[in-house]
């Protein structure tokens, strides 16, 4: 990922005109990309929509209440609640659709783990991985959240949902694994 922001952030090797702008699908190690971005990006550079309660306690504005202008000056959106119609922000940008995936088992032990965790942080009883798959699932499922913030990428909605996850992903400019991230990155 240390590629990624690197190339990010030269002024020699990326157009300014590019905008990377993925989708942050739960325990991908998401956060991590975004510790980077936050720590070698200034906020007017850079929109993380997973952050709402941070967005707002550190002053950030919402895409919507930014300006044309400091609309255009970002070069990196990320989050949770990515949505396609947010792309109609960036009218003057060239597009880099990017997400990562997990194995979904590994995916699925680690998000109840992390659920988990926070519960008993907080003195609450954790939920029994059933009630927690059942809670979440499949409604996170890494299939639902692509062809929930881009329906209009789904090239047939009869198609079963991993189909039309696949559709959506033939859309994106990268996409990788934790696993292979490295090896795979065109940057």
């Amino acid at each position: 990922m240390r590629r990624l922001i690197n190339i990010l952030l030269s002024s020699r090797k990326v157009d300014k005109n590019i905008l990377f702008f993925g989708l942050h699908i739960h325990k991908t190690a998401g956060m991590s990309l975004l510790e980077q971005v936050r720590y070698r990006l200034p906020n007017s550079k850079h929109y993380i929509n997973s952050m709402y309660g941070i967005n707002f306690k550190n002053n950030i504005k919402e895409l919507e209440e930014r300006t044309p202008q400091q609309r255009n000056d970002i070069r990196f959106v990320f989050g949770h609640g990515i949505h396609e119609y947010m792309l109609s922000y960036f009218p003057n940008k060239t597009i880099h659709l990017f997400t990562f995936l997990r194995e979904p088992i590994s995916r699925i032990v680690s998000f109840y783990c992390y659920n988990s965790k926070l519960l008993t942080d907080k003195g609450k009883k954790a939920n029994s991985f059933n009630d927690f798959y059942n809670r979440f699932f499949p409604g996170f499922s890494q299939c639902n959240m692509l062809i929930h913030r881009f329906p209009s990428f789904v090239d047939s909605p009869k198609d079963p949902p991993h189909l039309q996850a696949i559709s959506v992903l033939q859309k994106f400019h990268f996409i990788s694994t934790i696993d292979d991230y490295s090896s795979k990155t065109p940057y």
